[in-house]
């Protein structure tokens, strides 16, 4: 196959699915960055997770959990202690219960804030690096109302878009 033609397709594949791309089942997404920090200590993996919540449409006394790996992650530390409208808090992993760690953050009024911005630093112990991490959210009777999983941001159906039109638009020069 002439190498115009795999980019041709390419650029259609990518197209088509800035065009059918799904929606989140959920409610609310939570898209997290993992950076590596520099480790102070030799025997510790310092990680940050910056996290962003795309919508909270609960009202106020709802919030979310994030939970932490027991067996491999520690030392959980808020790394951004305040959001106006949001409490904050962390659990470590306890061994003894034993139970994961989590990262706590109860809306304290409606629509709190337009930063919805959460940082936590921790240890990981896991090998290869931290991946996405479980998480609820609970209303105020701390019943959970939804599931799901963090994830990595993706490319909104725009910059798709675009990357398609730009490979079209490098095919049509080409011939």
């Amino acid at each position: 196959m002439p190498p115009f033609r795999s980019v041709r397709a390419l650029s259609l594949l990518l197209l088509l699915a800035a065009v059918a791309l799904p929606s989140a089942a959920s409610a609310v997404q939570i898209t997290y960055e993992a950076i590596d920090l520099a480790d102070v200590n030799k025997d510790e993996d310092l990680w940050l997770y910056r996290y962003e919540l795309d919508e909270f449409p609960y009202p106020a006394d709802y919030g979310l959990s994030i939970f932490f790996d027991l067996g491999s992650t520690s030392l959980l530390e808020l790394s951004r202690p305040s959001a106006a409208g949001w409490s904050l808090l962390v659990v470590q992993p306890d061994p003894n219960l034993p139970d994961d760690g989590f990262f706590d953050a109860l809306q304290l009024i409606q629509d709190p804030s337009n930063d919805r911005g959460f940082a936590v630093q921790f240890v990981w112990s896991g090998s290869g690096a931290p991946g996405a991490q479980s998480f609820i959210v609970y209303d105020g009777g701390f019943a959970t109302v939804e599931a799901g999983i963090t994830q990595l941001p993706e490319p909104t159906a725009a910059a798709l878009l675009a990357l398609g039109l730009g490979g079209l638009f490098a095919l049509g020069r080409r011939s």
